[in-house]
């Protein structure tokens, strides 16, 4: 935590904590971050006049489990005077304990015990000679840690000196979390450093030692990048490369721990309205995840189809990594091959969520991209833990197949249906409310409202589709012949029923059975390769992509929708990044790669949206070092949440051209 140490007059608005978009940062990201031993960071606080950058690195000397931290600051505006407090928590949520000591120069150090790391101490060290420090100890209930920002304004508003705020140096009987307060003028530089013993000598740890370190490991992860990515043998810029650089560190670098109960209603659902109509709301739990986030001031904890997209990057830098939040997510499966949507697990994570949007519904679906990079792990399954690991996966994601279509299934016998085509396939997001359907990803994208039970919805159908051939694939490599030839089965009903229920001849287009909008819903069979590269209706999908296409990217819906920009304009016409790569990845793999009658067309096409979007994400990054929720679909800029390195850093994977 920092604030400016000259007033306790609304510190809960002024003591930096957690990201908060009200704090009105010029900027934070991490510029370099390897998802494991070493990230570097710039905060930058205009509010406060501060540029603070942090470095993490993981066993600095070499030996044991320790790591170090730096932090350095410097003002923004060289004519103001104000000093900065810096405040360095450390405590013991559960098992174990934590002590705070001095060593024989009287500086003040922290040991302690846990089960999970064993002993430990924590050393600190600032170059400011002249750093006023002070101290506080005290106890915390179990669970309760992530608060400590509001016990430190408690106690500063209650022991005020002299009109500035200073911890008081007490320490409580019992106190399992302390507080240290540096107190200095920028420019400074505190390094703070874990060991799993008491050292006397901590020179392998800090100062020139780490500087050295750092270096290294920021030179280490520049090769790593190019040899992975190869964005400068693509002719990029350095300054393109550092914009893809952080947008890959923030995604990786935003990756938690969560644990806590989730709420969730299983009562009664009323499968005309797809709502449940009988409130039975209880906790769960408590569940563990480990995940990458959407935004970590705006969205800070997991989604569901959110994290299909994130690991498309994450496994292409670190695929153990992947593996390990795959593992976590599939875990959270209940016993019908449910998963959340969204996971909002414990107060803390409340604490951020409005209260309506808290609740988690078991009959509410998400599509399923998680199957995506999945998939991604059958090209590499020759090796024997990779197949192992595959064949669990596999199993988790046929259970949640057979949920979708089992408790998503829409009406295809009434409304003339069956006539149409025996034996079709049809889905309906459930959940629907208004003008909203959360449940398919895709918000306020126009459909009928109020919502009808006749309704079917062909995005979903082509999710059905896709992860159908998704499943078969990894079932090929696996040599479970049975049961890919019945996925492909599948598969081809979802493409004939796509034809028959969802297109519509005088429009030319594919559509939900109720509304003709043109937008990212149209795209769907193309984006997801449910159309055979022959097929006449390419060209007609390839149409509406074009009537899409802004010049910097593919915008949701069509200018010349009636409903274009309406209501929340959320999925209304701004351009996101998910969906603009979901019909990259359309194009390069299937219609501009596979001989047929618009490979050329599709070609041009992919050429020019991976142009558009890469130029308008790196440009937005250099304007306003955020990367955004959206793009508008007239100039480019950046919209809504931010700094959102969720999806958006899909950017790297366009610029590798990694689909």
């Amino acid at each position: 935590m920092w604030y400016v140490p000259d007033t306790i007059e609304d510190l809960p608005s002024k003591i930096r904590h957690e990201c908060r978009d009200e704090d009105d940062m010029a900027g934070y990201t991490w510029l370099k971050h390897d998802g494991r031993s070493f990230g570097q960071q710039i905060v930058r606080d205009q509010r406060l006049n501060v540029d603070l950058e942090t470095f993490y690195l993981a066993n600095a000397a070499e030996e044991g489990n320790g790591w170090s931290a730096r932090i350095v600051g410097r003002k923004r505006l060289a004519e103001f005077k104000n000093q900065m407090s810096v405040l360095l928590y450390f405590g013991i949520d559960r098992s174990g304990h934590i002590k705070q000591k001095r060593d024989s120069t009287g500086s003040i150090y922290y040991e302690g015990f846990t089960g999970d790391i064993g002993s430990f101490s924590i050393y600190i060290r600032s170059d400011n000679t002249h750093a006023e420090v002070h101290h506080l100890g005290v106890h915390m209930d179990e669970g309760t840690v992530w608060k400590v920002k509001d016990r430190v304004i408690e106690h500063l508003i209650t022991r005020p000196t002299g009109g500035r705020s200073r911890l008081g140096d007490i320490v409580e009987s019992n106190a399992n979390v302390f507080v240290l307060q540096l107190i200095m003028h920028a420019p400074f530089t505190c390094d703070v450093v874990l060991t799993e013993k008491t050292r006397k000598d901590l020179n392998p740890f800090l100062g020139d030692h780490l500087t050295s370190k750092l270096q290294t490991a920021a030179e280490a992860f520049d090769a790593r990048f190019e040899s992975t990515f190869t964005l400068s043998q693509k002719n990029y810029t350095q300054r393109d490369i550092q914009v893809a650089q952080a947008a890959l560190s923030n995604l990786v670098g935003g990756i938690g721990y969560f644990h806590g109960k989730a709420i969730v209603d299983r009562g009664m659902v009323d499968d005309k309205t797809g709502l449940t109509i009988s409130n039975q709301e209880r906790e769960e739990g408590p569940f563990t995840l480990l995940s990458a986030v959407p935004s970590r001031s705006f969205f800070p904890r997991g989604f569901l189809w959110d994290e299909g997209f994130h690991q498309l990057l994450v496994q292409s830098w670190n695929a153990d990594l992947s593996r390990q939040v795959i593992d976590s997510w599939l875990s959270l499966m209940d016993t019908d091959g449910w998963i959340a949507r969204e996971q909002i697990l414990g107060e803390e994570a409340r604490s951020r969520v409005p209260r309506e949007f808290q609740t988690q519904f078991p009959h509410y679906a998400n599509p399923p991209v998680l199957t995506y990079p999945i998939a991604r792990f059958a090209k590499d399954a020759d090796r024997p833990e990779t197949r192992e690991w595959l064949s669990v996966a596999y199993g988790r994601m046929i259970a949640y197949y057979k949920w979708l279509r089992r408790t998503q299934k829409g009406d295809v016998e009434r409304w003339g249906r069956s006539k149409k085509l025996a034996n079709g396939e049809g889905y309906r997001w459930r959940g629907r409310q208004g003008i909203h359907c959360l449940t398919s990803g895709l918000d306020d994208y126009p459909r009928p409202d109020p919502p009808h039970e006749s309704e079917l919805h062909m995005d979903f159908l082509a999710w059905v589709g896709w992860m159908a051939r998704e499943l078969a694939e990894i079932a090929g490599v696996l040599g479970k012949e049975k049961e890919r030839a019945t996925l492909l089965k599948d598969a081809e009903r979802v493409t004939k029923s796509l034809e028959v229920f969802h297109w519509n001849e005088e429009k030319r287009l594919f559509c939900d059975t109720a509304t003709y909008d043109d937008g990212y819903i149209t795209l769907f069979p193309l984006l997801l390769g449910n159309l055979p590269v022959n097929s006449e209706k390419v060209g007609d999908v390839l149409d509406v992509m074009e009537e899409l296409m802004t010049g910097h990217g593919l915008g949701s819906l069509a200018p010349s929708d009636p409903l274009y920009g309406t209501g929340d304009n959320y999925w209304r016409g701004p351009i996101w990044v998910n969906i603009n790569y979901l019909a990259l990845a359309g194009l390069k793999n299937v219609y501009a790669s596979q001989p047929g009658p618009y490979r050329e067309r599709a070609e041009q096409l992919y050429v020019k949206l991976r142009g558009d979007i890469v130029k308008t994400i790196t440009a937005e990054y250099e304007r306003t070092e955020f990367f955004w929720e959206q793009y508008d679909a007239f100039d480019g800029r950046g919209k809504r949440s931010h700094p959102f390195t969720g999806w958006t850093a899909l950017v790297v994977l366009i610029m590798a051209e990694i689909y």
